[in-house]
């Protein structure tokens, strides 16, 4: 703890841009170097890549040496996505923002290397540059987003950043998964809500967000929580006036709450009507090449236009139903005693925000607490190098978050959706060890041993969160 003398000076972007990247090629090439003391797991039932028949250069042994170990699970999906497109019913589970954007990168680095690279290669370098860039802009954005809500307290913020490049799901953010592109768009919006003015871009941020992950949706409350504020702020200036209430002001906000919401999720209805649509009305089988084909009859995958799934003859969503069925996915279905251990893993994330929320709504000063509560207990640090913040909505977020992350999903995929999804958890540890709390040596162990520990147990393909 005496070393948090070394954080009380400020880093500037290019700094924190520069560190974030130099932190994700070290984690990179440490996995690298030491991925041999582990042998691999063999799971059985995942979705195996696509092999094709390709010319293989030196540095496509390079890349595929390098980055390989990474394309496990999740990652499977989301590179034969951006490469094959929704070939398979089940790939409906996963949005399509961050394999587009692979896709596209892709083509790009194939041509400014002319060709010089395998299809394969350019693929899994595309989608590692992009996490890597993602994750970089994500640090710069949540050390501002410290900033504001420490009101510039440097110490504070630099340690936020530092548990950020070493988060208990570090290795998820490197992979081809879309947590990086996530936790961009998501902090992003964060960050815009707190212009004095009402801002779309916040709005254009949350719908990149759904674009990129279904538990985007949650993040409408953001822009529900700050426009109810502002709307009983000016209540209650004009109730203190003894002037009417602006009526015509509260119907204007209305009606610019349902425009925001409605464009906000507008990628979420969209990609639920175009899912359908491939699926159970188009019939385009044989434009599929032909090995696609048959590793989808040979395994069973329903191919697009033969679905016989409920969610073509009723208004059910795709991704619901693809949940249900492939992933048993829903109320309590995961609460099962072979399911004992994944609880134990996910348990140290869900408790420490059960406490922090605890502490928030329950011990909390429960003053103005719609609109203005505090993160900094005020027995801590002197009021008035804090400002309050609308941090009501990141601890109801979290919180009804992590609800759904213990009762409805797979819960060791809590980890790594929480720590991608909101920046409170890395406020909450950095102000435990700021101010030298008791939880702040365990929450570092858990972030130190998590980070590495699931680096090396993914990477050899054995089940992480």
């Amino acid at each position: 703890m005496n070393m948090l003398g070394l954080f009380g000076k400020q880093w500037g972007s290019v700094s924190i841009l520069y560190f974030s990247f130099q932190s994700q090629l070290a984690l990179i090439f440490l996995q690298w170097f030491l991925n041999d003391f582990i042998p691999d797991h063999v799971p059985e039932g995942v979705f195996h890549k696509v092999h094709i028949n390709e010319s293989q250069s030196t540095a496509d042994d390079v890349i595929q040496s390098l980055f390989s170990p990474f394309e496990r699970w999740d990652a499977v999906y989301f590179l034969h996505i951006a490469r094959f497109g929704y070939t398979y019913e089940n790939t409906i589970a996963f949005f399509p923002l961050f394999p587009k954007l692979v896709h596209y990168v892709s083509f790009v680095i194939h041509h400014i290397t002319f060709f010089s690279l395998n299809t394969t290669s350019c693929f899994i370098l595309s989608a590692m540059l992009i996490n890597a860039i993602c994750f970089s802009f994500s640090s710069l954005v949540l050390y501002k987003l410290a900033l504001i809500v420490s009101n510039k307290q440097f110490n504070f913020a630099n340690v936020v950043l530092v548990l950020f490049l070493f988060n208990p799901s570090r290795v998820f953010f490197i992979a081809p998964y879309s947590e990086s592109l996530f936790s961009l768009t998501c902090f992003l919006g964060i960050l815009c809500l707190y212009d004095d003015t009402w801002n779309i871009k916040s709005c254009l941020f949350f719908a990149l967000s759904i674009a990129t992950r279904s538990n985007g949706l949650l993040n409408v409350g953001f822009i529900v929580h700050k426009c109810l504020c502002s709307m009983c702020v000016s209540y209650s200036h004009n109730v203190k006036r003894n002037k009417k209430p602006p009526y015509l002001s509260l119907v204007w906000n209305t009606m610019c709450l349902v425009c925001a919401l409605s464009l906000t999720v507008t990628p979420f209805i969209f990609y639920q009507l175009t899912s359908r649509l491939l699926f159970c009305e188009t019939d385009n089988v044989n434009q599929l090449p032909s090995y696609i084909i048959s590793l989808g009859k040979t395994s069973n995958y329903v191919l697009p236009g033969t679905s016989q799934a409920s969610y073509c003859t009723s208004y059910e969503f795709p991704y619901s139903y693809v949940q249900r069925h492939y992933w048993n996915v829903g109320f309590l279905r995961y609460f099962q005693f072979k399911q004992i251990p994944n609880f134990l893993l996910a348990s140290p994330i869900l408790l420490l925000i059960l406490h922090a929320s605890y502490e928030y709504f329950i011990k909390g000063n429960k003053k103005d607490l719609l609109v203005n509560g505090q993160l900094f207990r005020t027995n801590h640090y002197n009021t008035k190098h804090f400002n309050e913040n609308y941090l009501f909505s990141y601890y109801l977020h979290l919180l009804c978050l992590s609800l759904f992350c213990f009762l409805c999903i797979h819960v060791q995929v809590s980890t790594r959706m929480l720590l991608s999804s909101s920046p409170l958890v890395y406020f909450i540890v950095g102000k435990y060890v700021t101010q030298r709390h008791y939880l702040a040596k365990y929450c570092l162990m858990y972030f130190i041993f998590y980070c590495f520990v699931g680096l090396f147990l993914f990477t050899n393909y054995y089940p992480w969160t």
